[in-house]
């Protein structure tokens, strides 16, 4: 009796092959140990309760399985256009955060950082 060879008859050999044959190769980034300890800020204005979170953190090398450490005792505050500035309240963990807010939508407004003696500013923007 002959067999009759289809598509699926040779799907499942096919796969096996490929995949036996396969390789990953592993992927080193071209990151220099002078890129860790980079401050990381991760936030949030919600201009529906009108109030910001914002979350400092520091990176990490990427060869080391740790968490991220978290950036304590910085000033942080929303500065507007017109000169406006309202700080933010350290909570927790790196967590920062302002409740309460009036913000207006026709005024500009940035996140202004200060961390071990250095200052970061972002760019006004539009709500």
């Amino acid at each position: 009796m002959k067999s009759i060879i289809t598509i699926q008859n040779l799907f499942l050999p096919a796969l096996i092959l490929l995949l036996n044959f396969s390789c990953v190769e592993p992927y080193t980034p071209p990151v220099t140990k002078n890129e860790s300890n980079l401050l990381v800020v991760e936030g949030f204005i919600n201009t529906t309760t009108n109030s910001v979170q914002v979350k400092l953190s520091r990176s990490v090398a990427l060869s080391k399985k740790q968490t991220f450490p978290a950036e304590l005792k910085a000033s942080l505050s929303i500065e507007s256009e017109d000169g406006t500035k309202v700080p933010l309240v350290e909570k927790t963990g790196g967590n920062y955060e302002k409740t309460g807010l009036t913000l207006n939508s026709s005024i500009k407004y940035r996140l202004r950082i200060v961390t071990k003696g250095i200052s970061y500013s972002s760019e006004f923007i539009s709500l």
